[in-house]
């Protein structure tokens, strides 16, 4: 017996994580044997893999290149005795007043990195 009259299809609910639509879709294609709860769990899986994926990205866009801790690989030399300097390894900047250093005043030292960093950049 044939049906009378036109039946509207059903409006596809948002997914209550992603809140949409296509979530929802990509679920209900990826359904195994009408198990949702299984295609739950490997849709959402993919997505935080995906996350995981891109926040490891512009993790390692931030840090730039890092070199091994090694001898040899230092930054800056303090010298007390005979006489008192800090020197800069990378800008070859160098400071005769070791306490000012020690107490935090690296002042000098930032913008020389920065403006070496600047230089290379341009």
């Amino acid at each position: 017996m044939p049906r009378r009259g036109f039946i509207a299809k059903r409006d596809v609910l948002p997914d209550p994580i992603y809140n949409s639509k296509v979530v929802t879709k990509l679920i209900n294609n990826v359904m195994l044997d009408g198990k949702k709860t299984v295609a739950q769990t490997i849709v959402y899986d993919a997505f935080d893999i995906i996350k995981e994926k891109e926040q490891k990205e512009t993790i390692n866009e931030l840090k730039g290149v890092q070199k091994d801790i090694a001898w040899g690989s230092q930054i800056r030399s303090y010298v007390f005795c005979p006489y008192t300097l800090v020197k800069d390894h990378r800008t070859n900047a160098e400071i005769g007043n070791v306490d000012s250093v020690m107490d935090g005043n690296l002042d000098l030292f930032i913008n020389e990195y920065l403006k070496m960093n600047k230089s290379k950049n341009s």
